[in-house]
């Protein structure tokens, strides 16, 4: 199997730009701003407390204007949390935290490397990548360094979906878990309750 680095496949490796360090603000409505928290494995999680921008401001940060299908890397503070831009987002926007990565969507499948690089191996790399100071971060050159396999699209899309299914039944067993260990304390309460 033969690699390639990121930059040689990507169509753009970029971050972005907090609006106010350039003297914009945030509104309340309008195009979605993503920050690292909203980088959670999967498509982009905007439901706890969701950041807008203006489209003026969009417009005048559109080097870090987002598209469906973008891979997203936490590159400052959390080191390599990855996620991607959903079809459900339009358009989006992010902070300096995020660095985003655009492929050609008919060579690469973007579920599938939102999976890669969120496996044992490649989070491996984000932390040898980790630069010290204040607040830990690493490059757009070291992300672009990142050797990823050359494999078929259809080949990507089949791992994916396997993952997925994988990822799914985990889930399903994580929430079977918690439902026992809530019943479980619900009945070790009952039972000290009954016997005072």
């Amino acid at each position: 199997m033969s690699f390639v680095n990121l930059a040689n496949v990507a169509t753009i490796i970029s971050k972005g730009t907090t609006p106010t360090s350039v003297g914009l603000a945030f509104s309340a409505s309008g195009v979605p701003f993503i920050r690292g928290e909203n980088v959670a494995g999967g498509p982009v999680d905007l439901s706890g407390a969701p950041l807008f921008i203006n489209e003026m401001a969009h417009q005048l940060l559109r080097r870090s204007a987002l598209k469906p299908g973008d891979v997203l890397v936490t590159i400052a503070g959390t080191i390599g949390r990855i996620g991607f831009v959903g079809r459900e987002i339009k358009e989006a926007n992010c902070n300096q935290a995020v660095a985003f990565i655009r492929c050609d969507h008919s060579a690469f499948d973007y579920e599938w490397l939102c999976l890669l690089l969120q496996s044992p191996a490649y989070q491996a790399i984000f932390k040898e990548f980790v630069a010290g100071g204040a607040i830990p971060n690493i490059s757009l050159q070291q992300i672009g360094s990142i050797k990823i396999p050359l494999i078929s699209i259809a080949v990507q899309r089949q791992i994916a979906a396997r993952l997925r299914a994988q990822l799914a039944e985990v889930d399903k067993a994580r929430q079977a878990t918690k439902t026992q260990l809530r019943d479980l304390n619900a009945l070790a309460e009952s039972i000290v309750l009954d016997s005072l």
